[in-house]
């Protein structure tokens, strides 16, 4: 049967405040068919505040993870290189990072088939000691961790294949995303 939806959730609109207030919106239908076990998933070219939003209220949240991040994936020379976050979260606890690490790990094994994939953050040097004081906790974290974690990387590295997963906050995460789109559509 095909459901026909009647509310839109607005770009400027508040996304937990849309995805309450209107029970009939396309995004919200998508999460109730996911949780009546009539879908398998979500797919959203639409708000990315709303579909997270709409997922958490509906879905709720993966026992142990405080935020849940938004993942892409770049075309590596070599392979998928999985990016999170690239914009849920514009203000990340190192705590947040790691969690974002086990979620994007979980990710790459059961969907891209990467065994034990490789984990880096990413940052402004290679060096233990380089970065803001949020990067600089998260690896200390990141190597007390089970994951396959290999350091940092700088942005050169994304689509060199320096790590199958590189971690960094929303608003660096959306920065980078932003600025490759801009770049393939110049180039």
């Amino acid at each position: 049967r095909i459901h026909h939806c009647t509310d839109v959730v607005e770009m400027g609109e508040s996304p937990l405040k849309a995805v309450r207030g209107k029970k009939d919106a396309s995004i919200r239908v998508a999460f109730d068919l996911v949780k009546a076990g009539r879908a398998a998933a979500v797919v959203s070219a639409g708000n990315s505040g709303a579909t997270m939003a709409a997922g958490i209220l509906i879905l709720g949240k993966i026992a142990g993870v405080d935020r849940p991040g938004i993942a892409t994936i770049f075309p590596g020379k070599k392979g998928p290189v999985v990016l999170i976050d690239v914009g849920g979260n514009v203000d990340c606890r190192p705590a947040h990072l790691l969690q974002f690490g086990l979620m994007a790990h979980a990710f790459a094994a059961a969907c891209l088939g990467v065994a034990n994939p490789r984990s880096a953050l990413l940052n402004i040097g290679s060096e233990a000691g380089k970065g803001n004081e949020q990067v600089r906790a998260a690896r200390e974290l990141f190597e007390r961790s089970q994951l396959n974690f290999i350091g940092n990387v700088e942005g050169c590295d994304i689509l060199a294949n320096a790590a199958d997963i590189i971690l960094c906050d929303g608003f660096v995460g959306n920065v980078v995303l932003k600025l490759t789109e801009g770049l393939s559509e110049e180039f």
